[in-house]
């Protein structure tokens, strides 16, 4: 079985696909383009021919707008006898994610924000507490005998602490956070 060269896009601005395309495509065969200037021709020439098709189909038919987020993944295969990319267009795969207009959503996140403070609050022995805890001891303080299990794990450039709450205390388990 013969396993053909991916090319993927990652998660990208829909106005933006054809420059990273062209830009994976000539990272991915760099090689290539470094003994052969001609063949590095051959390449751009395969990514407009990937490009225009794509913006056909993303522009003409599915209608995305420039903001909208695409992900694209291809596979092809080169032919280096004949100085070509070979794009295998049974295995293109197209994601769009459409961009949310604010006015949609806007009477939604205003009746979320009176609610956040309440949402966000740590339990400190049946108060609400809005500090967060800053060492291990505050936390047993913090959580007093409802503390289930804690962990600490370094990070880069912080701890993460983690700490389960009793369920019965506020209906689920509360995995808490950084400092």
């Amino acid at each position: 079985m013969n396993i053909l060269p991916t090319l993927r896009s990652g998660l990208i601005p829909a106005a933006l696909f054809a420059d990273k395309l062209r830009r994976v495509l000539f990272g991915q065969l760099r090689d290539y383009v470094k003994k052969d200037k001609e063949f590095a021709n051959r390449i751009a020439y395969y990514s407009a021919l990937l490009n225009r098709a794509l913006f056909t189909l993303l522009v003409d038919e599915l209608k995305v707008d420039k903001l909208d987020v695409v992900r694209i993944t291809i596979d092809y295969d080169v032919d280096e006898e004949h100085k070509e990319v070979k794009w295998k267009w049974d295995t293109l795969k197209v994601e769009v994610f459409k961009r949310v207009s604010p006015e949609s959503y806007a009477e939604t996140l205003k009746t979320f924000i009176a609610k956040a403070p309440e949402i966000a609050r740590v339990m400190d022995g049946g108060v609400l507490n809005l500090e967060r805890p800053r060492t291990m001891s505050d936390i047993g303080v913090v959580s007093g005998s409802i503390l289930k299990d804690v962990r600490t794990i370094k990070t880069f450039n912080s701890t993460c602490v983690i700490y389960n709450i009793a369920s019965s205390v506020i209906g689920t388990n509360f995995v808490g956070g950084y400092r």
